[in-house]
């Protein structure tokens, strides 16, 4: 049997495949895209429209849940006043139900992913 001596880049991109091939292998996607988003995987800053339950925050940003993904919202500098309005709202507890929100996804800040808001309206 021969020793095979491996630097520290390609232990680490042996294991990094390692890791990569297993996800591919199990009963479960290592990422599944949920319903409500677009079928292309949004990438950073990247426009579109997304629906989903509002929650907020324990320090009062509301939020956007998709899935397992909670998007931050805050409101684009061009947006009406009532989109800041109703984030605040949501922010503050007094909103709650499934949103439709407009606007740009910004994940600048990672691991914290924002939609910077357009426009949201109530999904009846």
């Amino acid at each position: 049997m021969s020793r095979i001596t491996l630097s520290a880049a390609a232990l680490s991109l042996a294991l990094l495949a390692t890791v990569v091939l297993a996800a591919g292998a199990s009963s479960k996607p290592a990422t599944s895209a949920p319903a409500s988003k677009p079928a292309s995987q949004p990438s950073s800053q990247s426009a579109g429209k997304w629906s989903g339950p509002v929650e907020k925050t324990m320090s009062g940003v509301p939020r956007l849940v998709m899935g397992e993904t909670h998007y931050r919202l805050k409101a684009a500098p061009s947006a009406a006043k009532s989109v800041e309005q109703t984030l605040s709202k949501i922010g503050g507890g007094e909103l709650t139900g499934t949103y439709e929100v407009t606007g740009t996804l910004d994940n600048s800040q990672a691991p914290k992913v924002w939609i910077v808001v357009d426009s949201i309206k109530k999904v009846q």
